[in-house]
């Protein structure tokens, strides 16, 4: 009989435990950037939800978080912790996900329930968290170890320009490792000036900090409100701790990150315009030029253009503007390059194949570069100066054939070819070539010629 109650005992104490086990709890608080308890976050300064599920299923998320949508959400992390307890045996998981918010308004807030679902689709929900958003108190800079600031250029662009952003992390004292990263971003190309960051020191409110700053140019390719990728800055900190014998100094380094503050921006389309459309270079400009490589070319023998834009905007994502060109003459778009003069302005030399399909003087028009300045808010237009192009009937075969004996002729008699003839000559062979199979061969012979010269000489 006394076993018997034993064993029932044994098994009764078991089924508790394993529900015990399976039951959940919830809790919810805030954190500061330094992972330290907080009551009331500050406004635009970055801070955490942490969640804490007890006997969590592993993996398991929130069913849901009322009033979580009313923040600027910067991202989650999340982590777990598996014990065994000793009596039953029984794994427990403990789940703790952490929510970075932001608001950018102040007032009262409520944060709650946090709901999860258990195996059994039972449900468990979290206290209601209220809390207050304040103004960061003026000698509250003083005691933040370190921060990160970001700044702008502009509150407001339009779609094309490029946002200067420049972010710098401060702190009380020197921090080794500092790396800064941006979180995935979709709806933007963002571009690091330079990896590696401008070192100093500043002073905040009669504080000395020292400072590492980073300059970034970030293009929107959307209208509409547009958030500056939140900032993530990771460092080591050496903080005092206990001597031993395998750590004589009493020091101790960790690594922590934090997070810069959410900026928005309004990101606008161009003004519509009944004289001007595509318009794609934002900026202002001063000067555009136009620049022939030859003067003189043959009928369907392509030269260089060259169309030079000098001033200050978006060189990046400007398209080449649209060449002019009188009927019987084409273009085609080559290559581009850019040049920062010393001056802090920027010249992009958009360059173009031009063709004509008829002998005569070409006169290629001044071009116009149409361009919208974001400061007066309207259009302009610069113009290039007129160039003129003498196009030469394309030599026959036959008068091809004349000249190359002429040219024997003249090595036979010890004339001395220019450096201008012996280039006309070579583009006229390596034009040809390429309009008939025989002038590979007269390419071969025209050399073997010149070669001989050489010798000779």
């Amino acid at each position: 009989m006394v076993k018997k109650i034993g064993s029932l005992f044994i098994c009764m104490y078991f089924l508790f435990s394993c529900l015990i086990a399976a039951e959940q709890s919830i809790q919810i608080s805030l954190l500061d950037q330094e992972n330290s308890l907080i009551k009331n976050p500050i406004v635009a300064e970055p801070f955490s939800l942490e969640v804490v599920i007890n006997n969590a299923v592993r993996g398991q998320v929130p069913e849901s978080i009322e009033g979580l949508d009313l923040f600027s959400q910067q991202g989650v992390s999340s982590s777990e912790k598996v014990t065994i307890d000793g009596a039953s045996g029984h794994r427990r998981i403990k789940q703790v996900l952490t929510y970075r918010l932001c608001s950018d308004q102040k007032g009262h807030y409520k944060i709650g329930p946090v709901v999860t679902k258990g195996l059994d689709g039972s449900l468990t929900k979290s206290k209601i968290l209220e809390f207050e958003v304040i103004d960061r108190p003026a000698e509250s800079v003083k005691k933040r170890p370190y921060f990160l600031e970001t700044k702008v250029d502009k509150k407001r662009m339009y779609l094309g320009e490029y946002l200067a952003v420049s972010v710098r992390f401060y702190s009380l004292k020197r921090c080794d490792y500092v790396k800064l990263a941006h979180l995935p971003e979709r709806n933007a190309a963002i571009e690091f000036l330079s990896q590696e960051p401008l070192e100093g020191v500043a002073t905040i409110n009669d504080q000395k900090y020292f400072f590492q700053e980073w300059v970034m140019k970030i293009t929107p390719e959307s209208i509409g409100t547009f958030s500056v990728p939140i900032l993530q800055a990771t460092f080591h900190v050496t903080d005092s701790y206990n001597q031993s014998f395998f750590n004589p100094l009493g020091l101790l380094s960790s690594e922590r990150s934090i997070y810069s503050e959410p900026l928005s921006i309004e990101v606008k389309s161009l003004p519509t315009s009944a004289e001007y459309n595509n318009v794609t270079a934002i900026g202002n400009f001063s000067s555009v030029s136009l620049l022939l490589q030859k003067k003189e070319i043959e009928v369907g023998q392509g030269v260089e253009l060259s169309f030079a834009i000098e001033g200050n905007g978006n060189f990046d994502t400007m398209k080449a503007p649209a060449l002019n060109l009188a009927t019987g003459a084409k273009y085609y778009e080559s290559h581009s390059s850019f040049e920062l003069l010393p001056d802090q302005k920027g010249r992009k030399t958009f360059n173009y194949v031009v063709q004509a399909d008829k002998e005569g003087s070409l006169v290629i028009d001044p071009q116009t570069f149409v361009f919208f300045d974001p400061v007066s808010e309207c259009y302009n237009c610069l113009k290039t100066q007129s160039s003129m192009l003498k196009v030469l009937r394309m030599q026959t075969n036959k008068e091809f054939e004349k000249q190359k004996n002429l040219a024997a002729e003249n090595i036979n008699n010890g004339y001395q070819f220019s450096e201008n003839q012996i280039d006309y000559i070579n583009e006229t062979v390596d034009f040809k070539s390429g309009q008939d199979p025989m002038f590979l061969l007269l390419l071969s012979w025209l050399i073997a010629i010149l070669l001989s010269f050489s010798v000779i000489a």
